[in-house]
Formats: C-alpha cells, sequence, structure tokens
C-alpha cells in the first residue's frame, strides 16, 4: 500500500512544477518492475499498475517449508539391537521406517531434598530381611514373622547415626560394622564388616570389610573401632562421665595395641595417658597407676619417643610419692626416678639431675643411706660446674654428712668433711659446715645436751626436713646410749 502510494504521488507530482525529477524516479522504478526478472515472476497489482514481483522463488520456499513432512529426528545415546533401534529418547517428532509419530520431550525431575530420613532407614532394616528369600509363599512369611514376635519379640535396629546431606542420606552403625547410602528414598550398602572363617581352622576367624572393591585386614579393623571408642571416650569425658571415659579409653588402648605398629602403639599410649586421668577423676588411684605404667613402657620401647616416657616416669613417681597410706611404696617410686634419669641422660638432658636428685632423698627416706651417698656424690660432681646450680653444693654436701650420721660412721664423716672444706669452699663458709663440726665435738665429749644445742640453734635459722629431723634424734639416742656405757 505503501508503494502505491508513493507511486501515485510520484505521477501527480509528474504533472506539476517538479515533473521532471519526478517522472526520472517513475521512470526508474517502471523500468526495474518490468524488466528481465527471475523464471515463473508473478504480476501484481498495486494500485492502478501491474507489476511482476522480483523473488517469488522465497514464497515458493515458504510454501514448501510448511507444507512438506518432517522427516527429522533425533537421537540421544541410542542403544542397537538385532532389529533396529532399542532406545530412542529426546527430539519431538520423527519417522522410522515409514511411519510417523511425535516424541515429546521428557522432563527430568529437580532433586528436592528427597533424601530419606531416620525412619525410612529403620523401616529398610527391619524389612530387608524379607526380600531375600523369594521362594517362600507370601502365606508362609507372614507366619513365621507372627511366631517369631512371639518367640523372640519385636525386632531391634541397631543404633546408628543419621547424616543427612542435601540428595543424599549416609547412616554409619555405632558398633562400626556397616555403612549405608539413602537416595530418593532408597538404601543401599557401601560397606560391611563381616567374619570369615578361614581355611585354616586353626588360624582363628578374621574381619573383612565388603563393599565393591576393598578387603580390609583384621588388623585395619581393629584399628577402626579402636578409633571409635577414642572418639566415644572424649565425648564421654566432655559430659564428665569420668567412669564411661576410662573404659573407652582402656578399650580403645588395648585395641591399638594389638595393631602392634609404632603409629598404633603410640595412640595406645596416649590413650592410656587419658584412661589415668580420668580414673584419678574416680578416685581410683591404684588402677590409675597401673594405666600410667602400661603408658610409660610403651614410650620406653619406642626410642624416638625417650623424653616423653621420662615425663611419664616421673610423673608416675610422683604420684607413689604423693600416697599417703599404708600401700605406700616408695621403692616403686625410687625406680621411676632411675628410670626417667636413665631415660634424660641417654638424650643429654639435663633434667636428670633433677631425678637423681629426687631418686636420693627418697632413699634417705627409706633408709639407703649408701645409695643416696654416691647419687648426692654425682649431684655435687654436676652442680659445682654448673652456673645455675653451683649455689646448692653446700646442700648437697650437707646431706651426703647427714647419710653418714644415720649409718654412725663418726670417723668417716669427720674425715670426709675436712675433704668438702677444701674441695668446695662454699660449704666451708657455710652454716652447714659449722653444724657438722658442732655435732661432731658432741659426739668426741659423749654431751648429748650439747648435741641438742646445736641442732636447735641451727633449727632457729635454717628449718630442717624431717628426714634430718629423724636422723640427729635418731643419732641422740645413740649419743645417750653411750654415755650411759
Amino acid at each position: 500500500m505503501n508503494i502505491s502510494y508513493y507511486l501515485l504521488c510520484l505521477e501527480t507530482i509528474s504533472k506539476g512544477l517538479r515533473s521532471e525529477k519526478a517522472q526520472v524516479l517513475l521512470d526508474r522504478y517502471r523500468k526495474a518492475s518490468t524488466g528481465t526478472g527471475p523464471v515463473g515472476a508473478q504480476t501484481i497489482p498495486r494500485g492502478c499498475l501491474m507489476f511482476k514481483d522480483p523473488k517469488p522463488e522465497c514464497k515458493i520456499a515458504r510454501n514448501w517449508e510448511a507444507e512438506r513432512v518432517k522427516k527429522q529426528i533425533h537421537l540421544h545415546n541410542p542403544t542397537f539391537v538385532d532389529q533396529g533401534i532399542g532406545t530412542i529418547s529426546g527430539g519431538t517428532s520423527g519417522t522410522i521406517n515409514g511411519l510417523i509419530f511425535e516424541s515429546p520431550k521428557r522432563k527430568i525431575p529437580v532433586p528436592e531434598n528427597q533424601n530419606p530420613l531416620a525412619e525410612s532407614f529403620r523401616n529398610y532394616m527391619l524389612t530387608k530381611e524379607e526380600t531375600k528369600d523369594n521362594s517362600v509363599s507370601n502365606s508362609s512369611k507372614e507366619l513365621f514373622k507372627f511366631f517369631n514376635k512371639l518367640l523372640v519379640g519385636q525386632p531391634t535396629v541397631p543404633e546408628f547415626d543419621h547424616i543427612d546431606y542435601y540428595c543424599f542420606s549416609i547412616v554409619k552403625l555405632r558398633d562400626g560394622s556397616a555403612t549405608y547410602l539413602g537416595f530418593y528414598d532408597k538404601w543401599y550398602l557401601l560397606n560391611k564388616i563381616e567374619v570369615v572363617s578361614p581355611r585354616n581352622k586353626n588360624s582363628g576367624h578374621l574381619f573383612r570389610i565388603r563393599n565393591q572393591s576393598n578387603e580390609a585386614t583384621e588388623m585395619q579393623v581393629l584399628e577402626g573401632l579402636a578409633y571409635n571408642d577414642k572418639e566415644t571416650a572424649i565425648k564421654a569425658k566432655g559430659k564428665k562421665d569420668y567412669n564411661a571415659a576410662a573404659s573407652s579409653f582402656l578399650s580403645a588402648a588395648e585395641r591399638f595395641k594389638k595393631v602392634n605398629d609404632d603409629s598404633n602403639l603410640l595412640e595406645a599410649a596416649i590413650c592410656y595417658e587419658n584412661a589415668y586421668k580420668a580414673l584419678q577423676q574416680t578416685n581410683r588411684i591404684d588402677k590409675a597407676l597401673n594405666v600410667l605404667e602400661k603408658a610409660a613402657i610403651i614410650y620406653e620401647s619406642n626410642i624416638r619417643q625417650n623424653i616423653r616416657a621420662a615425663r611419664t616416669y616421673e610423673m608416675l613417681a610422683e604420684q607413689h610419692k604423693k600416697i599417703i597410706n599404708p600401700n605406700r611404696d616408695l621403692e616403686k617410686a625410687i625406680a621411676n626416678y632411675r628410670k626417667a634419669a636413665h631415660l634424660y641422660e641417654l638424650e643429654g638432658d639435663s633434667r636428670y639431675i633433677f631425678s637423681l636428685k629426687s631418686q636420693a632423698e627418697l632413699s634417705v627416706e627409706i633408709g639407703q643411706y649408701e645409695q643416696a651417698i654416691a647419687l648426692f656424690d654425682i649431684i655435687t660432681a654436676f652442680s659445682e660446674n654448673d652456673s645455675l646450680l653451683c649455689f646448692k653444693v653446700k646442700d648437697h654436701v650437707f646431706w651426703q654428712c647427714l647419710c653418714m650420721i644415720g649409718l654412725g660412721d663418726w670417723v668417716r664423716l669427720e674425715k670426709r668433711l675436712g675433704e668438702f672444706a677444701e674441695q668446695y669452699p662454699s660449704f666451708a663458709e657455710s652454716r652447714e659446715c659449722s653444724f657438722i663440726h658442732n655435732l661432731i665435738n658432741a659426739k668426741h665429749t659423749f654431751d648429748a645436751s650439747a648435741f641438742a644445742t646445736a641442732c636447735k640453734d641451727y633449727d632457729q635459722i635454717s628449718k630442717l626436713a624431717p628426714v634430718h629431723t629423724n636422723i640427729l634424734l635418731q643419732a641422740k639416742k645413740e649419743l645417750g646410749i653411750e654415755d650411759l656405757r
């Protein structure tokens, strides 16, 4: 319609003032419209003029496209069988062997948090046994279930932990025997631990984890169960249930110990230590000390854990020393200090001197004076050459002198006192040296009163330890007896 209006305007203008320009444009259009065109061009009436369609093939092509039968088909992941195509998916329409069909597009469902819940797993565990034997009739199954319920009771589901993810769920049985995957309200077994009887009957049972392609040995199963026990113990400890925590830590330690490799033995020792701390909270001291000793033995068996073993033996000795009851065993404490000192010395750790000192002091307390003198002699020689410990030399020498008094060997004491005064100037100028001189003089004169006065004067300034007081009281009694003789 616009072209017809345009041509009409040109014809009108050609009769007016601008007739020349309008006539040129009109002639050009008529020449183009009536010129040579494609074969089959059609004449189209436009206003008062007749024109040929310059591109009739476009309309013919559009009509052919609209009228033809579509003979295309899209095959998505086809499956070919002997007789032809067996699976066709996707596409909108097509022809197979001359048959025309329409195939609507398949809608793929989008998962919307349809993972199964814990109740679904309980139902699965209760019903999975029923599907194993399809040869039994339904009536027989129902009868068996009825009598089984009467005899055994309602079947139970083992305790499990349900982990809810977005599109699936994971269930782990708390005894570690199996793991299940839940997806779209269905459950699948991921792995399972079962007891397998070996061919050799004398070799005992083995454990095996069944899954798609992996198998585990008995040691790996024990290790897994040990870690489960350890996790249970940590949870019980967090709830302050120390009895349950100690029991679980001990169970984990025993299982780690059975695996018997370096890393698992170290885990066993750590579990023993944690069990010791839990047992202390329940006031089961004797059992706690036995458990701590097991940890120390494991640490000692590993040369790379010497320092840790020494600290554990030292802790064990301290606990034995703190016990205040008839079962107090200072000899065990001395033995543990001895082991700690030896391990510290192997590692070149100067802490072995402090373990020796504790060992020597306990030896004095139980009357092993000769052993204490030998130990204090080592401690004194080491302290003399140490810038921090040299101030304690006079104390170590004083301990040796008291041990000789405890032995009643006054001749040896008098001789060694002169050697100490020459060798250690700090001792020669100390109150301890003067005190020992006064005691020796009281002994020579058999003067029990002078002996007691010397002890009293020293104690007023430097407090005597209970073990020192016991030694001096015993010496005063012997001095009085000798005086009577």
